[in-house]
């Protein structure tokens, strides 16, 4: 069975809006960045944005 869990939820999106799977990243903090911006990743060499949009 493919998908996730968040929250103790089971999500899984359409197959055809995967584009592609990465490990799990620690995301480097923003200073002064609201609260709902929990920092920033390198993804080959672009700047990735990671939000908590619970």
């Amino acid at each position: 069975m493919g998908g996730f869990f968040l929250d103790g939820r089971r999500c899984a999106p359409p197959l055809a809006a995967v584009t592609r799977i990465i490990y799990a990243a620690d995301a480097t903090p923003l200073p002064n960045a609201p609260a709902v911006v929990l920092g920033a990743i390198d993804l080959l060499g672009g700047v990735i944005p990671v939000l908590n949009i619970r």
